[in-house]
């Protein structure tokens, strides 16, 4: 038997934005820069406020009929924050592909970014407290802070520890909130009920779930609790098309040059500031050399540990945590994937290990 739903083979205008000239399919940050709606979760979640006041005034035939009314819309609420949150990640991971877009063809990465799992996602918020500023400025699509001038700099860097400290607030949220999403989606292990402040006396909701150890847990959401859900599905739209605007705009450059920052948005920052210096921003092929400088004092650190691994096979080196990741591979594809997997936007370098127990290019 067939459903009424219809899988169209053409989709009209839309075509021209996801397909290049050969009718192959476009970049990730090509197409998510042109058409990704970095705003509709905030639209939703809105929405989903204002519901939620009209209910608190509602009459209901009971308390019980109260609560899940009032229940399910936090739970929509939640569900908006979350999937925000593993937009961001699912980003991350795939912005961190564009220095080996020569080795990943455009469908790969639309095919890895469906098939990520949650397990990537925990793994990306829990390593935001590990990281220092140039993780954030790639993260984000800036060029190394290293090679700016002073005030650029300055700027940067600030931008930077503010972008982390707000991550590490999506990172707690998420973290804490998660499993009532999952208890959601999977099975509805959810119940509905409230709780009086025995302070203040205020009543407020409680969602009570069965997570997957079979505990049973509960969550109270006072009024400041969903205002701040609330304040996060916006603030996390407004990283997303920041992050989509400096990607987009490094895997264009064509050559090094000067830029103004008057015309970009500097996240931590509510409006553009006049900046004297001028950011320079180099190219994608400069950035690899920069990172690879950088990962080559980290392997003259850790000679011993590296001669001790197989050769001909590739490593990763983290370039914030200083550490090596072993591929088990000698596949270039593969190893890309799997470090790329372990460690969601971490800023990476990859190598191959000879014969003689160092490191070299991965071509030989």
């Amino acid at each position: 038997m067939t459903s009424k739903f219809q899988i169209l083979d053409k989709i009209g205008p839309m075509e021209k934005k996801l397909r290049d000239n050969q009718g192959k399919l476009r970049s990730f940050t090509d197409i998510m820069y042109e058409v990704y709606p970095s705003d509709v979760r905030q639209l939703v979640a809105k929405e989903f406020m204002k519901m939620l006041y009209d209910a608190r005034k509602a009459s209901y035939n009971s308390t019980d009929a109260r609560d899940k009314v009032i229940g399910i819309l936090i739970l929509e609420l939640v569900a908006q924050f979350c999937e925000a949150a593993e937009d961001l990640a699912a980003f991350g991971i795939s912005f961190a592909t564009e220095f080996y877009n020569d080795a990943l063809p455009p469908g790969d990465v639309w095919t890895k970014l469906a098939e990520y799992a949650s397990g990537d996602v925990v793994n990306f918020y829990n390593s935001i407290g590990k990281r220092g500023p140039e993780y954030f400025a790639n993260l984000y699509g800036y060029p190394p802070i290293a090679k700016q001038g002073h005030e650029t700099q300055t700027v940067l860097f600030s931008s930077c520890k503010h972008m982390a400290g707000y991550l590490s607030h999506v990172s707690a949220a998420y973290l804490d909130l998660r499993e009532l999403q999952n208890a959601h989606k999977h099975g509805m292990r959810v119940f509905f009920g409230s709780r009086k402040n025995p302070i203040t006396r205020v009543e407020s909701p409680v969602l009570i779930y069965i997570d997957h150890k079979a505990d049973v847990k509960a969550i109270e959401f006072p009024k400041e609790s969903l205002e701040e859900l609330y304040d996060l599905c916006v603030g996390i739209g407004q990283l997303l098309k920041g992050m989509l605007h400096w990607h987009n705009r490094r895997m264009h450059v064509t050559a090094s040059h000067n830029l103004p920052l008057t015309d970009a948005p500097v996240f931590g920052m509510s409006s553009p500031r006049e900046i004297k210096e001028r950011i320079l921003f180099p190219t994608l092929f400069e950035l690899r050399e920069y990172n690879l400088s950088k990962a080559n004092q980290i392997a003259s650190k850790k000679q011993k540990e590296i001669s001790e691994l197989r050769k001909g096979e590739i490593i990763a080196i983290d370039l914030d945590t200083e550490e090596l990741i072993p591929c088990n591979t000698a596949n270039v594809r593969d190893a890309m994937w799997k470090a790329l997997m372990d460690r969601p936007t971490a800023r990476l370098t990859l190598h191959r290990i000879h014969q003689d127990g160092k490191i070299g290019p991965l071509e030989s």
